[in-house]
């Protein structure tokens, strides 16, 4: 067994990754399943973790064939989820515990379930917790899917649905922004992906995005418009609306240049925070 560090007593940890990694396959769901419930007896819980966090712990520290045991037995898990046969109790942990491992395979399980005609029964915590996990994983996901999860709740998944198109083209999810609804909730949320946003761009596309966003700013709606000059303040870098007449992007064709890469019709879209009838 590899030699680790832990939080707490490493005899304990070590008897409890011992009787892990003589685990077989079935009888690691079953753990797994037990684990996420919050009703396991094996691995030592840390102190205000949750149970998906533990997991993940042990995971680094297990052999090859008991790490994939685990990830097998997430993504059975994972496969109950999405035909309902999962207790709810240990559902968001799961989740947790697939953005924490990483599992891109995860990806074409939660897209199905998220397009599927049930989605917008569930628990919205959980709905929120698979789109989540989705943006995680970096799933690639055509655009029109996040504008048709932001129309389950605006107010909630606006800043979801900003991050999703983001992983296609910093373009789409900057143009989003003009149709934002304009509450500060959705503006918050807004505020939270940002910082992300801003990351991970490089020096070239930066500059693009603050030429985009001059050049908008004076017609985005009012909270998202103050959200968005409060972090390039914070940033160091403010933004400044009085560029020069020929630098200046119009709305309507900027949107429209934005729907042509969507490749959706006028009638068929629905941007971020809008009423379903709203016209652009």
């Amino acid at each position: 067994m590899t030699k680790h560090r832990t939080n707490g007593n490493d005899e304990v940890w070590r008897q409890a990754l011992g009787r892990l990694e003589a685990l077989n396959g079935e009888e690691m769901q079953h753990w797994l399943l037990i684990a996420l419930s919050g009703r396991d007896t094996i691995l030592p819980l840390a102190k205000d973790s949750s149970p998906a966090y533990s997991i993940r712990l042990a995971y680094g520290y297990l052999t090859r064939h008991a790490r994939e045991y685990l990830v097998e037995a997430a993504l059975v898990l994972l496969r109950g989820l999405a035909n309902g046969g999962l207790q709810p109790a240990c559902c968001e942990e799961l989740l947790f515990l697939i953005q924490h491992l990483e599992l891109p395979e995860a990806g074409e399980v939660l897209e199905a379930l998220a397009k599927s005609d049930g989605f917008a029964s569930l628990d919205e915590n959980l709905q929120f917790r698979i789109l989540q996990t989705l943006v995680a994983l970096r799933f690639p996901l055509e655009p029109d899917f996040w504008l048709e999860a932001a129309k389950l709740d605006p107010s909630r998944y606006t800043g979801l649905a900003f991050e999703g198109l983001a992983l296609n083209s910093w373009q789409l999810a900057v143009s989003a922004l003009l149709q934002v609804e304009d509450s500060n909730r959705a503006a918050d949320q807004i505020g939270n992906a940002l910082p992300l946003f801003w990351d991970k761009l490089d020096e070239e596309d930066r500059f693009k995005v603050r030429r985009q966003l001059e050049g908008i700013l004076s017609q985005l709606p009012p909270a998202v418009r103050a959200t968005v000059l409060d972090f390039f303040e914070d940033e160091g870098s403010p933004l400044h609306a009085d560029m020069a007449a020929d630098d200046l992007i119009d709305r309507t064709a900027f949107a429209d240049f934005a729907l042509s890469l969507w490749t959706v019709s006028r009638t068929q879209v629905q941007l971020l925070g809008q009423p379903a009838m709203a016209a652009i």
